[in-house]
């Protein structure tokens, strides 16, 4: 090759079958700038950059890992009384990577309760919810200590 070749990129996760190459389209030049996110999650790739029209290319093994993770930010009253309306918010929740969200709540109480097992039961039948938030109505858990805790993730396989 005596001049600057049209490149074709793309890639593959490490031991696919050959025809799981995929292009990465508007990439023509000798150097490669993708950003992580837009693979389908952490693991071994192979990047490929190919001269079509030579049948020639060169495989880059890139390892992708330690993706930062979500930031879950939960708004709730610290204490209400049984009979009121408890709201509980994280659709404030952020991810560096500007990815769909996921949310998962639970409930737990502690054990010294007298029946805290039953608590922690009815508690996790009000929260069961993939909201972001939502409100547990007045009248719908009895009187104790609860502990709301929200798991925030990546809707993709970053999670």
């Amino acid at each position: 090759l005596t001049s600057t070749p049209t490149l074709e990129w793309s890639y593959m996760a490490s031991g696919s079958p050959p025809a799981s190459w995929t292009v990465i389209s508007g990439q023509t030049t000798t150097s490669l700038r993708y950003a992580i996110a837009n693979l389908p999650g952490e693991g071994d790739y192979i990047f490929r950059a190919a001269v079509p029209t030579e049948d020639i290319y060169v495989d880059f093994d890139v390892v992708i890992s330690g993706i930062p993770a979500p930031t879950a930010t939960l708004v709730a009253p610290t204490q209400a009384s049984p009979s009121c309306d408890m709201p509980l918010d994280a659709s404030g929740s952020t991810d560096p990577s500007d990815a769909a969200l996921s949310f998962s709540w639970s409930c737990s109480v502690p054990v010294l309760a007298v029946d805290s097992s039953a608590l922690e039961a009815a508690c996790n039948s009000v929260v069961n919810t993939t909201a972001p938030s939502f409100t547990i109505s007045g009248g719908s858990l009895d009187a104790a200590v609860y502990t709301f805790t929200v798991n925030v993730s990546r809707s993709d396989a970053w999670s």
